[in-house]
């Protein structure tokens, strides 16, 4: 371990391996720093400290997020494009557990972190500029965005009341739907 110099990427690559196979609270520089095979100090000269790593694995979060959701081939309807965006966040929530669950840690307590976000909520609020009908498109997207969040949280954390019907993608398309006023 010791002294081998590693790049920014080399850090974010095992604090990411760490996260995925371990979640938010196995991230210390020590932990880090092992895992790339390198002493604390590239770490702390490239990021300053923990909380600058994590702020990159947000943003990177993000990046990834809005590189799906633009990758998103535009549907026949404007319905089936606000499924298909509301689904694609979905998987990719699922996919990257860890790291969503430290996304929005991080956007709580890092208010500047929402700039990283912008790209994918302008791109939400395009997928539901088509239902606004005199309402703001951003507004509408923010309530989008919480639908989808809450739902992806309650499913990520198994807990939906026994005896519900509906799969977790149903209810997620449904709650969408609704929210943008779409049968």
């Amino acid at each position: 371990m010791g002294g081998t110099r590693v790049g920014r990427q080399e850090v974010l690559d095992a604090a990411r391996e760490l996260l995925m196979r371990e979640g938010p609270q196995a991230l210390s520089i020590r932990r880090i720093a092992d895992q790339a095979g390198a002493s604390t100090m590239p770490i702390y000269s490239q990021f300053g400290d923990k909380e600058g790593v994590l702020d990159a694995l947000a943003a990177e979060t993000f990046a990834v997020l809005d590189g799906e959701l633009r990758q998103l081939p535009r549907a026949d309807s404007d319905r089936q494009h606000l499924i298909d965006t509301v689904l694609t966040y979905r998987r990719v929530a699922l996919e990257f557990v860890g790291h969503y669950q430290l996304l929005f840690d991080r956007v709580r307590t890092q208010p500047q972190l929402f700039d990283s976000a912008m790209p994918s909520l302008s791109t939400l609020t395009a997928a539901v500029a088509p239902f606004a009908h005199g309402r703001e498109p951003a507004e509408l997207a923010a309530r989008v965005f919480a639908v989808c969040h809450g739902l992806v949280t309650l499913e990520q954390l198994d807990a939906f009341p026994p005896g519900t019907e509906s799969s977790a993608e149903q209810r997620l398309v449904e709650s969408a739907l609704a929210v943008v006023g779409v049968p």
